[in-house]
């Protein structure tokens, strides 16, 4: 048993999380192929059966897709015109199949609304419009807090829910631009349930619940992508994806995460593009470093094994089964404390 499959065996059996200051490490998954304009990837989402990418530029040839192990890469619905400017940010969302949503259908943020993609590339509506600002971040509520709709965010700072029908309601000011959005889970030992949200420009990350309230949490400097830490399995390709702004997508294996399951995760487009690690301690959050960027870091999310299904379109690694016995004895070595 090498020392990664025995990290991912951990992981899945030990129910309290564990934590360490080891550097993260990240490997490159993929590049922009030919056929794109190749300005550099600003939206990566995973989409069931693929990922699919979105160009730093508006336009036709904006998106591209590859396969789970970020080969077969080409242009992703090529009739359909992303409409912008030269060189505008435009995130990306793959619906999760609740709240009246589609499965894995694309959604992709503009000036003042989203663009809906069906899943084959074929199709395409302006589903929301009347936004104020263009779309900066666009999650699914999978955890039901927020009625299992589209929450959206805006350069002007306002926050929205989308219902399936394509309505948008207006939520609050956020105050400022947001970019990093994600919900606690439930369990979640403070204001669980509540979207999370961070801001590139204060660093400031705050809770808002579902009438619009916010509290004010942290701050993390030059905040771009919040995500919480998911548990994992033990199939091929679950990890951490992130765009590495302009060159390339960025991956990190699930065992590295081991110690911070829970906890959220915050990279910093500025400064040294660090990735923090957000932990409670019971009356504070707790913040480590730990790792950083080469580039840029733009958009990026956790992939886990309840997203990519039983057997996540590949073949599980094997005799992982056999191995899990084995690995809880020696999961004892590998526990360390939690940093206070």
């Amino acid at each position: 048993m090498n020392i990664q499959t025995l990290v991912r065996v951990c992981a899945f059996f030990t129910v309290a999380a564990i934590s360490s200051a080891a550097s993260i490490t990240l490997d490159v998954f993929t590049t922009t192929p030919a056929g794109v304009n190749s300005n550099g990837t600003i939206g990566f989402a995973f989409a069931g059966d693929m990922f699919v990418g979105t160009i730093y530029n508006s336009g036709l040839n904006t998106l591209y897709s590859t396969d789970l192990n970020g080969g077969n890469q080409q242009v992703f619905a090529p009739g359909v015109s992303i409409p912008g400017g030269f060189e505008q940010e435009h995130f990306i969302a793959s619906s999760a199949g609740l709240g009246g949503f589609p499965s894995n259908d694309l959604y992709v943020g503009v000036d003042g609304g989203i663009v809906h993609i069906n899943h084959g590339g074929t199709t395409s509506d302006m589903f929301v419009t009347g936004l104020d600002g263009y779309a900066r971040n666009i999650l699914f509520d999978d955890v039901g807090t927020f009625g299992h709709d589209m929450l959206v965010s805006t350069s002007s700072g306002k926050l929205y829910r989308v219902n399936s029908a394509g309505v948008a309601t207006y939520v609050t000011d956020l105050g400022e631009d947001v970019e990093g959005m994600d919900i606690a889970p439930l369990s979640y030992a403070v204001h669980p349930g509540e979207l999370f949200v961070g801001a590139e420009n204060s660093g400031n990350i705050s809770a808002v619940k579902p009438d619009g309230t916010m509290t004010l949490l942290a701050n993390v400097p030059w905040t771009e992508m919040l995500s919480f830490i998911p548990t994992f399995g033990m199939l091929p390709g679950e990890g951490f994806y992130s765009a590495n702004f302009r060159p390339n997508i960025l991956y990190a294996s699930s065992g590295q995460f081991a110690g911070y399951i829970g906890d959220i995760l915050v990279t910093s487009e500025y400064g040294n593009h660090e990735m923090t690690v957000l932990h409670w301690n019971g009356s504070s959050f707790d913040s480590t470093v730990i790792g950083n960027f080469p580039n840029t870091p733009e958009d990026g999310f956790f992939l886990n094994d309840s997203m990519l299904g039983p057997t996540g379109g590949n073949i599980p690694e094997p005799g992982t089964i056999f191995l899990a016995a084995a690995g809880l004895a020696a999961c004892v070595a590998l526990r360390r404390r939690r940093k206070a």
